[in-house]
């Protein structure tokens, strides 16, 4: 086992034996005052640590092996004083003395810790034999003794240097762990007039708080209008036992809302006075946007039931008297061969007549699109063939459009052959409201004109017109439910609901409805469905 001398200081080496931080000096002096004890001594002293042996003092001296220290150490209880090593049988001690020094003197005294248990040697050897003298036996144990004690200081040192190391680490955790969770945790003490605090303070207060800031009034943390239900909560905590878990606001300099949810604890001394006031708050933000929103959903959701169900409601109260007086406008045109009107009445009977169907048409769009808000809609898609269904379309308004004055045209030759995916009646629907349109917002003498041409594996649909076209501004709210653009004059009638309503009947059934237009030269409406390449595959081969 050889000693830890060899080779140059190092880093451990400075540190003391071990690197456990004892000063080598109090070593190497001890040494010295050992040596001065006896005539022309050197002395040494041997430490043992983790099975380890460390050897320091005077190097050039004689002293036991390691191997012989350890064995001494183990079996030494007292002052070992070897008169004369050349007389004493037991140890060879002639091994160990070099011949420019020969020993005949070993004083060696064992090195103790507090419970009693030997971890080194103070060894002294002198070329001269000498009897047993207690007093410096005494006195050699004294400077074992003050290694023990520099050797406890600096084990007791390094101990409290480790254990706060260990405790600024796990206060690092500790911080650490309340940042990830978002938790602020603080300790007003009244006895030292201080606030200890842990965790991400800067994510809910705009700037730190002090003990200045909170000894006399701790509410000043919460926002006023949370602050009276926070005080009644603790009232209950003090006087009922109830837990305290309040959820508030944090008062901020800023406009930004920071919600907590908040437990405290008071603790009190044998004469009631408050000591500490102990208290934790978590960021609950995200979950009280959270449920701010699905309060909104919840809300609009009730909203639009009840908008539906009001709207349901009516239909029966509209549609009743309004059919009533469309029946009786019919009677009394159906009547004229027995009954002529005047000119005057025949005005007045065809203004009712055409008043109440666009009553009637205007209470259809508001059901319709309701319908569509709340998800009620049926569509059934299937292969149609688009030459009949636009041919129907157009002979169904082809008396409007001769009373409008506008040429209204079609051509669905390019899809001879061909079909789209589509639900006839909501097609016909979306188709009549384009048509519409194509008349109502045209001049006299223009023209309207519906086509359809294949596009890959969808078709389009193209309703076109030389009327009044709209500004681009106009354009991106064009379909938003009320959008009356075109119409601000009031010399159009309409709610501004039939393009909304199209454009969401054209995406239910796959497709979709897209426009084109250029103030004062008309518009392009483009109606986009799948094709029915079923069909298409059959007629190809």
């Amino acid at each position: 086992m050889p000693f830890q001398t060899d080779g140059p200081p190092t880093e451990t080496a400075q540190a003391g034996p071990f690197g456990l931080g004892i000063p080598e000096t109090v070593i190497q002096r001890a040494a010295r005052i050992a040596a001065g004890l006896f005539a022309e001594a050197r002395a040494s002293v041997i430490l043992f640590h983790e099975g380890k042996a460390w050897r320091g003092g005077d190097l050039e001296g004689p002293a036991p092996s390691a191997d012989m220290a350890a064995e001494l150490l183990r079996t030494l209880d007292t002052t070992l004083w070897v008169e004369d090593a050349g007389q004493d049988v037991c140890i060879p001690w002639g091994v160990f003395t070099p011949a420019a020094f020969p020993v005949r003197l070993f004083v060696i005294a064992p090195i103790r810790s507090a419970d009693g248990a030997a971890f080194g040697l103070l060894c002294v050897s002198g070329p001269a034999s000498e009897p047993r003298d207690e007093a410096r036996a005494a006195r050699l144990q004294d400077l074992a003794d003050f290694v023990a004690d520099a050797w406890a200081q600096a084990t007791a040192s390094r101990e409290l240097a480790e254990a706060l190391e260990h405790t600024r680490r796990s206060e690092d955790r500790l911080s650490l762990a309340l940042t990830l969770a978002d938790v602020h945790v603080w300790e007003l003490d009244y006895v030292r007039r201080e606030l200890i605090k842990a965790g991400a303070e800067d994510t809910f207060f705009s700037s730190p708080k002090t003990y200045q800031d909170l000894y006399r009034d701790i509410y000043v943390t919460i926002d006023p209008r949370d602050r009276p239900a926070v005080q009644a909560a603790w009232a209950r905590h003090v006087e009922e036992g109830a837990a305290f878990r309040p959820e508030y606001r944090i008062a901020r300099d800023d406009d930004r809302e920071v919600w907590v949810q908040g437990a405290t604890e008071l603790f009190t001394g044998a004469d009631g006075r408050p000591l500490r006031l102990v208290g934790a708050i978590q960021n609950i933000t995200e979950r009280k946007t959270a449920e701010a929103a699905l309060r909104a959903r919840d809300d609009a959701e009730a909203s639009s039931q009840a908008k539906s169900e009001l709207l349901a409601s009516m239909s029966h109260e509209l549609r009743t008297p309004l059919n009533a007086v469309l029946g009786f406008a019919e009677v009394l045109r159906l009547n004229q061969a027995r009954e002529p009107l005047t000119r005057r009445q025949d005005e007045a009977l065809g203004h009712i007549h055409d008043a109440g169907r666009h009553l009637l048409t205007l209470i259809e769009d508001m059901f319709e699109l309701a319908r569509l808000d709340a998800g009620e809609t049926v569509v059934a898609v299937e292969p149609l063939s688009l030459d009949e269904a636009l041919a129907e379309v157009a002979a169904s308004f082809a008396e409007d459009a001769e009373r409008a004055g506008v040429r209204l045209s079609f051509d669905a030759a390019a899809m001879a052959g061909r079909g789209a995916m589509a639900d006839r009646a909501r097609l016909r629907q979306v188709l009549a409201g384009l048509v519409s349109n194509a008349i109502k917002y045209n001049r006299v003498g223009g023209e309207a004109f519906l086509s359809a041409i294949p596009c890959g594996d969808r078709v389009e649909i193209r309703v076109c017109d030389t009327g009044l076209g709209i500004a681009a501004a106009k354009l991106p709210t064009l379909f938003r439910p009320f959008n009356r653009a075109g119409r601000e004059g009031g010399s159009i009638l309409g709610a501004g609901i039939g393009l909304a309503i199209g454009k969401r009947l054209a995406e239910s059934m796959g497709g979709a409805l897209r426009v084109e237009s250029a103030e004062g030269e008309g518009s392009t409406f483009t109606l986009v469905l799948n094709a029915d390449t079923v069909a298409q595959d059959a007629a190809a081969a």
